[in-house]
């Protein structure tokens, strides 16, 4: 059943239900254009780096401007070698970068 079809038979049966977006649908919605809620970073993607990635902003926006995100989160791999699982497997360091690459 289409999303269309099914928003509609839940509407019609008193479900509160709405859409669930994917990304390019949050970057072309007119209400999140309209608030500045599109915020572009630069990305690394491993092999390169991407200037610019739209990404939605902090929900809910508080006062008159969006938040900035501050951090996308880590880098792949950027963590690895802090993290206790590598301790409790008794690897040494170069045992650690062979498996991190």
């Amino acid at each position: 059943m289409p999303a269309r079809e099914a928003l509609s038979a839940l509407e019609a049966a008193g479900v509160p239900a709405g859409p669930i977006n994917t990304a390019a649908d949050i970057k072309a919605d007119e209400q999140f254009l309209a608030r500045g809620m599109i915020q572009h970073l630069p990305v690394s993607t491993g092999t390169e780096m991407l200037p610019s990635v739209a990404f939605p902003g902090i929900v809910p926006r508080i006062g008159d401007g969006a938040r900035a995100i501050r951090t996308l989160g880590p880098d792949l791999g950027e963590h690895t070698d802090e993290i206790e699982i590598l301790g409790a497997l008794a690897l040494d360091p170069p045992n650690v970068e062979e498996l991190i690459g």
